[in-house]
């Protein structure tokens, strides 16, 4: 995927593009300085400047560095990608800055390192072993796409190449010359921990594709240098390609083995260009002979640009731009990771845009989303507000079954405790081996765990705090079962947007469940571990948030005991109309207060009522849908101290109800005066009468440490219960508690006999 670099040589160009370029002001300077591993100057080291729009490389004086390794090398004022070549014969990695802006002179901040590098030596041939010449041989990190600059790369007449590399491990791509059906060849991982002879690679013979790109005035006008690439259709990989850009003429051809592929179109940014292009995605093509496609014609977009830095102010390279239009859809751009300056680019269409900014991998930096960012139409350049990446700590782990095998592609979710406003984490998937590593900013997370197979289940960690460096070790994912069914409401109708959630029935935990939300037919499907659940059905908050009318006025379902041993379907509820019951509570001062929970009891029978959304808000209001009956109703302050819980009795609920404004008293200090009778037997279940003063409603009572059963709230000087059994015969004390205030404490207030006497 390297652009053909067309050199130009000769001085009296630059006076003719000055003429015919009025955009590019004169000649411009960059001044720096190039050194090796230890800090020396090099001396002939050549600069070459590419257009970052065209791939032709303008001509510079002053582009060989001295024997100090200084350099100031003058050019024409543009865009480019600045080429570092070592002299031939030595042992000195190449470099590349992509996309630097030389719209006027500019001396680089830091100087040029060009490490050692070892030596990489081989062969190409043609199918029959001919040696081929003019093969690229091109260097990649596994898995990227970004090409690792390198120079004298090519094959000779026999053959054979000798490129100078940093040890490592790469993807190594032959990419054959130009005019011929060979195919790049791909070696994958190769380790090249120093000077190395590799195997002879034969390049197979292909097709061609080929084609015209323009732009879409009319008649149209050739786009040069526009980037080709071809995925398979069948797998969705991308094939190694080599003189993959359309010409002056807009002409391209690749050569590909026989299949189905779809072809990308990627025009160079241009920034000095008063058009900037689109990436424009080609229909499927079946090829399985020479195939020419139709012409393809490029739309005009805006080009963006910005700069990255972290909280110090310095650039941060390769940090990679995503867009994400008013559609929420990814807009495709490419070339838009930062350069080492820390600027970027891209082409987008007018829209209003959220913009993902994900920091290179291994370094302790946050990524950052902007949201709401207006892109106009226009043919200038828009720059956009300095993004600050901010300092992090790593969190990492490794997901794995109960088999100990490694969990690949599972996906983390971080959001602030509590909360359920995702945030946006890059590298948030685990590798082959299972592994993740990402960056989160000082605070508090919830972390949940997705595994990509229904035959798992998702995990979740709570409150975890971030204030180092943290492991979160082996992380077992269990097996999971899928759980499939329907919630309607009393009239039949699917209802859409309904919240499951999946309670273990002992310890009332509650289980993770991506995706757990009914789809506009009512129906879900979850999964979860092997466990015997307590169900909720939620209902939707809003009327708004599906297309098949939700209903936001229904009862919360609840299934009880509900056994997962295997898959299951058909987990249906039926959600009856609900009427809202609302108010206002108040402090004794008749202050509203946020954060109290509201629990409905049916007042004949004692049974809870489950709700939801059944905390007061910030303004101390409440609204909470219940069906038809007769409920007491239990206030209990969760995050206001020094206030006591209150119960409201024979609320009746046959329309919308307001219950007006609920004032809270102040917690008190109990006493205790007696407790009647004062024995029982040690396997409990007497029934006692405590005598006092400042009791209130959800005091709790204990005897020698063990909860009183049955605990009735009668008036303030009274609380009757019933003891539970005590595993040895004694004396203990009795400790009455109201929420919020010190406990009453009476010391040998009751005696525990013997059961058998």
């Amino acid at each position: 995927m390297t652009p053909r670099r067309r050199i130009l040589l000769i001085l009296p160009w630059f006076a003719a593009l000055l003429v015919s370029s009025p955009a590019w002001a004169g000649f411009v300077t960059l001044t720096g300085t190039v050194r090796d591993q230890n800090g020396t100057g090099i001396l002939g080291v050549q600069i070459n400047f590419v257009d970052a729009c065209s791939g032709s490389a303008a001509g510079a004086t002053g582009n060989l560095t001295s024997s100090t390794g200084s350099f100031t090398a003058t050019v024409l004022s543009g865009v480019y990608d600045v080429e570092f070549s070592p002299p031939a014969g030595s042992v000195y990695t190449a470099y590349r800055i992509k996309n630097l802006s030389m719209t006027a002179s500019r001396t680089l901040a830091s100087p040029v390192t060009l490490p050692n590098g070892v030596t990489v030596g081989g062969k190409v041939t043609d199918p029959g072993a001919v040696g081929l010449q003019n093969v690229a041989v091109n260097f990649y990190p596994p898995g990227s796409t970004e090409r690792v600059y390198t120079v004298r790369d090519k094959t000779d007449a026999s053959g054979n190449y000798s490129v100078v590399i940093a040890p490592g491990t790469y993807d190594i791509r032959f990419g054959p010359p130009a005019g011929n059906r060979y195919v790049t060849a791909v070696r994958l991982s190769v380790a090249i921990p120093g000077a190395v002879t590799l195997a002879t690679v034969a390049l197979a013979n292909g097709v061609l594709i080929g084609g015209t790109v323009f732009d879409s005035g009319s008649p149209g006008t050739p786009v040069n240098n526009v980037n080709i690439d071809v995925r398979d259709s069948a797998t969705g990989a991308d094939l190694s390609l080599s003189h993959d850009r359309s010409d002056a003429n807009g002409v391209y051809s690749v050569a590909v083995p026989p299949g189905t592929y779809t072809l990308r179109y990627k025009p160079e940014q241009c920034r000095l260009s008063p058009v900037h292009y689109l990436v424009q995605n080609g229909p499927p093509a079946s090829v399985a002979a020479d195939l020419t496609l139709p012409r393809v014609s490029l739309l005009a977009g805006v080009l963006v640009q910005g700069t990255v830095t972290d909280a110090r102010g310095a650039p941060v390279f390769d940090v990679n731009a995503a867009y994400y239009g008013s559609s929420g859809t990814q807009l495709l751009t490419w070339d838009d990771h930062t350069n080492i300056t820390g600027a970027y680019s891209a082409v987008v269409s007018p829209d209003m845009y959220n913009i993902d900014y994900s920091q290179p991998t291994g370094v302790r930096l946050a990524g950052v989303k902007s949201t709401g960012i207006a892109i106009p139409p226009s043919s200038s350049p828009i720059t956009l507000p300095t993004v600050v990446l901010p300092d992090g700590f790593f969190i990492s782990g490794h997901a794995m079954t109960v088999g100990n095998a490694p969990v690949q592609n599972a996906n983390l979710d971080v959001y602030p405790s509590g909360s359920s406003s995702r945030i946006f984490t890059p590298h948030d998937r685990t590798d082959a081996g299972g592994n993740f590593q990402m960056v989160l900013v000082p605070g508090t997370y919830d972390v949940r765990i997705t595994p990509p197979t229904t035959a798992l289940a998702a995990r979740r960690f709570n409150a975890v705090t971030m204030s180092a460096d943290l492991s979160l070790g082996d992380i077992v994912l269990e097996q999971g079962y899928v759980v499939t069914g329907t919630a309607r409401d009393d009239s039949g109708s699917p209802v859409c947007n309904v919240d499951l959630d999946f309670f273990d029935y002992y310890t009332g935990e509650k289980v993770e469940t991506p995706h757990d939300n009914t789809d506009d037919f009512g129906n879900y499907s979850v999964v979860v571990p092997p466990r015997l659940y307590n169900v909720s059905f939620v209902p939707p908050s809003t009327q708004g948030s599906c297309s098949s009318s939700p209903r936001a006025d229904l009862e919360t379902g609840r299934i009880q005991g509900v056994s997962i041993t295997a898959a299951r379907s058909g987990l249906d509820a039926v959600l009856r109309s609900a009427f809202v019951v609302s108010g206002l509570v108040l402090d004794p001062l008749a202050v509203p207060v946020a954060g109290v929970d509201l629990n409905f009891f049916q007042s004949a029978t004692g049974i809870r009522q489950f709700v939801s959304r059944d905390n007061t808000a910030s303004d101390g209001t409440f609204s909470i849908y219940v069906p038809p009956g007769t409920y007491d109703l239990v206030f209990t302050p969760l995050t206001t101290a020094g206030l006591a819980p209150l119960r409201v009795g024979g609320v009746a609920v046959s329309a919308d109800t307001d219950v007006g404004a609920v004032s809270l008293a102040g917690s008190l200090a109990p006493t205790i005066t007696s407790i009647t009778p004062a024995t029982g037997p040690s396997n409990g279940g007497t029934g006692i009468s405590i005598q006092g003063s400042n009791f209130q409603y959800g005091a709790a009572v204990a005897l020698g440490g063990l909860k009183l059963l049955n605990v009735q709230y009668a008036v303030p000087t009274q609380i009757t219960g019933v003891t539970p059994s005590c595993p040895t015969a004694g004396v203990v004390s009795l400790e009455v508690t109201n929420l919020g205030a010190p406990a009453a404490v009476r010391p040998s207030a009751f005696t525990y006999t013997s059961a058998s006497s």
